[in-house]
C-alpha cells in the first residue's frame, strides 16, 4: 500500500492490528551506520505469548516468525511490514523466505510511493494499492470535520481547495488543522468570506514560505538606496581633526592555547555520522543520523577495510574508527594532503600528521555516495531509458560534446564512459560502477569530493594535533 505521508496509511495498519479473528504482528527493518540489519517487531495483537519489541536478525526473521505464530495456533496471519519503501531489496529477499515458510500467511507492505521500488514491486507478483488523491468532495469533508464553519460552499472554492490540498498533500491532519484554522479565523474576524491577505495567512500557516515578489522586490529597492546614500555621503561624516595616535586604545592580543588532545575528545557514531551528512549539505540530528536514512537524498551507505591511498583514490570523505587510548573515536576525514590529513570532530577540524593517524586508525571505513538517479549502484544496457538517457547527458557535459544523447544504448555511449574514465584515471573498462558515478556526481557538482590541498576545511575552530 503506497501513499504518502499523512494519507492514512499507519492508521489503516493500526485498525487491522485491533483484530481479534487472527493474529495480526508488525515489523519493521532497522538499519544500523555500520550496515547491520534487523528487523524489530513493532506490534503484536497476542494477549500472550506475543513478541512484541523482539528484534531478530535477517536470517532469523523467517524462522522466528513461524515459530511465534505456531506457539499460539495462528491460521491466516497477517504480517504488516512498514517504511517498506527503504531498504526494499533487503525486504523482499526476507520476504519471499518467509513466505515460502508461512504459505497461508497474508503480507502487507506499507511504504512512500517511489518509481523504483515500484517497479521491483512489480516483478515480484506484488499488487500495489495506492491511497490515491482526495476527491474535491473528500477535501471538504475533511476540512469541515469537527469543524462549524459558515457559509463553507461560498468559502471553499474549487482554488482554495486546490491550495490546501497541494500544501497539505493529503494529509488529514494538516486539512483538520486548515478547518481549524478557518473556524478561529472567521470567529476572530465576524465574517463568512476572507480576503487575499487572510487567505495568505492560512496559507502559511499550512506551510507555504514562498516569498512574496513585492516584498522582495522592497527589500531589494530598500538595499540599493542605503548603499547608494552611504557610498555618496560617506566623505561628509571625516573627522575635522585626525585623532592623535596616543589617544587611540590599543586592545591587548589574547593569544588561546590551542594545544589540545584528542584522546579527550568523545563523539559518538551517530554524531560521527550526522557530521558526515553536513558535509554533504544535510542538516540530520544525531538521533536520526543512520544510513537507513540516505536513502531519501538518493545516497547510500558503504563500509569496509581499506588502506588510505585506496579511500584517497575514491575522493569522498569518510568517518575513520581511531583507537585512541583506550577508547574508540571516530572522525570525518575530509582533507589528505602530504603529510596531514583534517578530520572533523564535530564543530572542530583536527590537523594529524600521517604518521600519527595510521598508527591510530583500524583501517575501517564508512562513507556516503550518490548512486544512480534511480538509486542503482550500477548503470548497464539492462538498465532503464530514463537511466541511459541521464548517463548520456551527464557524459556530454563533462566531456563538453554537443551531440544530442539517446536513451539506447550503444557503442558510442560505451566509448564516452572509456573516455571519461580515462581523463579521471579511472579503470578504463566502460562500465559504470562506483567510481564512474562517484566522478560523474563530482563534475556536477552535486557529489561531497575529498580535499588534497592544505587549506582550512571548515571556518570552525582548527586544532593542530598529533
Amino acid at each position: 500500500m503506497l501513499g504518502e505521508a499523512g494519507s492514512g496509511k499507519t492508521w489503516l495498519a493500526q485498525q487491522l492490528q485491533k483484530d481479534k479473528h487472527r493474529r495480526v504482528i508488525t515489523l519493521s527493518l532497522v538499519v544500523s551506520w555500520q550496515g547491520k540489519a534487523a528487523w524489530i517487531v513493532t506490534d503484536d495483537n497476542a494477549a500472550e505469548q506475543g513478541c512484541r519489541d523482539s528484534a531478530w536478525t535477517r536470517d532469523e526473521m523467517a524462522g522466528q516468525l513461524l515459530h511465534a505464530l505456531h506457539r499460539t495456533d495462528s491460521r491466516c496471519p497477517l504480517i504488516i511490514i512498514e517504511n517498506a519503501h527503504l531498504n526494499h531489496r533487503r525486504i523482499l529477499d526476507d520476504l519471499q523466505r518467509a513466505i515460502s515458510l508461512i504459505p497461508d500467511g497474508q503480507f502487507l507492505l506499507i511504504g512512500r510511493p517511489d518509481r523504483k521500488v515500484e517497479r521491483d514491486f512489480k516483478k515480484q507478483g506484488i499488487e500495489l494499492v495506492s491511497t490515491g488523491r482526495l476527491t474535491e468532495h473528500e477535501l471538504k469533508a475533511s476540512i469541515l470535520e469537527g469543524q462549524n464553519i459558515d457559509q463553507p460552499d461560498l468559502l471553499l472554492t474549487a482554488r482554495v481547495l486546490k491550495r490546501i490540498a497541494l500544501l497539505c498533500r493529503g494529509d488529514r491532519r494538516k486539512l483538520a488543522l486548515a478547518g481549524e484554522t478557518i473556524r478561529l479565523l472567521q470567529q476572530a474576524e465576524q465574517t463568512s468570506v476572507f480576503t487575499a491577505k487572510q487567505w495568505r495567512m492560512i496559507y502559511r500557516i499550512l506551510g507555504d514560505n514562498r516569498p512574496r515578489k513585492m516584498q522582495l522586490a522592497v527589500v531589494m529597492s530598500g538595499t540599493i538606496i542605503a548603499l547608494t546614500c552611504g557610498w555618496l555621503l560617506l566623505s561628509s561624516f571625516t573627522a575635522p581633526l585626525p585623532v592623535p595616535a596616543w589617544l587611540i586604545p590599543v586592545t591587548p592580543v589574547v593569544k588561546q592555547d590551542m594545544t589540545k588532545d584528542i584522546a579527550h575528545v568523545v563523539m559518538r557514531d551517530s554524531e560521527a555520522l550526522s557530521v558526515l551528512y553536513g558535509v554533504w549539505g544535510y542538516e540530520v540530528p544525531a538521533d536520526s543520523a543512520w544510513c537507513d536514512q540516505a536513502v531519501r537524498a538518493g545516497l547510500a551507505c558503504k563500509s569496509g577495510n581499506a588502506s588510505l591511498q585506496t579511500l584517497v583514490d575514491q575522493n569522498l570523505p569518510w568517518i575513520a574508527s581511531l583507537k585512541v587510548g583506550d577508547k574508540k573515536l571516530p572522525v570525518v576525514v575530509v582533507r589528505v594532503g602530504e603529510a596531514t590529513v583534517d578530520v572533523l570532530v564535530d564543530q572542530q577540524t583536527w590537523t594529524l600528521t600521517h604518521k600519527w593517524f595510521e598508527s591510530v586508525w583500524t583501517g575501517d571505513y564508512l562513507l556516503l555516495w550518490k548512486m544512480s538517479p534511480e538509486g542503482e549502484s550500477t548503470i548497464t544496457r539492462d538498465s532503464s531509458e530514463e537511466e541511459i538517457l541521464w548517463l548520456e547527458t551527464m557524459l556530454n557535459r563533462a566531456l563538453h560534446i554537443s551531440t544530442e544523447p539517446s536513451a539506447e544504448w550503444r557503442p558510442l555511449l560505451v566509448e564516452k564512459i572509456k573516455q571519461f574514465q580515462k581523463s579521471h584515471h579511472l579503470k578504463t573498462d566502460g562500465v559504470v560502477g562506483f567510481s564512474t558515478l562517484v566522478h560523474l556526481w563530482q563534475v556536477a557538482g552535486e557529489s561531497a569530493y575529498l580535499y588534497r590541498d592544505e587549506a582550512n576545511i571548515s571556518p570552525e575552530t582548527t586544532v593542530k594535533g598529533k
